[in-house]
Order: C-alpha cells, then structure tokens, then sequence
C-alpha cells in the first residue's frame, strides 16, 4: 500500500506564507477595504493609481489610472503596479502577500 505524502507541509516557511496569503486573500473577500487614492504616478511612461487601506494597516492596491493604461495585462503591467506600489508607500511589497485580480494588484508591504 502506497502512502500519500503532501509536501506543503515539509517547508515551514513555504506553509507559513501560504496561510498567510490565504489569510489574507480571505479578509480580503470578506472585508470591506476602504481604500484612500494617495497618489497617481509615472512608471515606464504608464499612468498608474495607488491607493492605500484606511482599515487594513500596510495593506496598498495599484491599477492603470486609465483603459490605455491598463489595456494589456501583461506580467510588465503587474510589475508596474507593484514598482508604484513600492515607489508610494516607500516599502517593499511581500510577493508572498500580493494578489491580482483583473487590472487591480493588492499587495501588503513590510517597512
């Protein structure tokens, strides 16, 4: 008899930042982000719009600030978001805690 071994839980920090993302992925659905526009800025010639949580401390979201900013989601247009994410809040953005979900990055960053 074979014995199904999972290796998700063999890492610790791999399992640790897996229920994290969870975690967070989940109050994200869950809650209600009020989010706060804080800045529009210019990343490789793209308009991108960064706004931060007011209920959800470290907690930012990036986007194209228009349809032509946002046309192609491309992993270029992903990094964008998280390059302005970072630019604005002056942190770096955990990759372990970022999502995206149609033009939007949600990301928590660590100062």
């Amino acid at each position: 008899m074979r014995q199904r071994i999972s290796t998700l839980g063999t890492h610790p920090i791999r399992t640790s930042a897996m229920l994290a993302l969870i975690a967070s992925s989940t109050l994200s659905a869950c809650s209600n982000l009020d989010m706060n526009t804080v800045q529009i800025v210019n990343v490789e010639g793209y308009s991108v719009t960064v706004r931060t949580s007011a209920n959800e401390p470290n907690t930012w979201a990036a986007f194209g600030t228009t349809i032509a900013d946002r046309t192609q989601l491309t992993p270029a247009y992903l990094k964008r978001n998280i390059t302005a994410i970072e630019s604005v809040s002056g942190c770096k953005v955990l990759p372990e805690l970022t999502t995206h979900s149609t033009v939007t990055t949600l990301a928590v960053v660590t100062c």
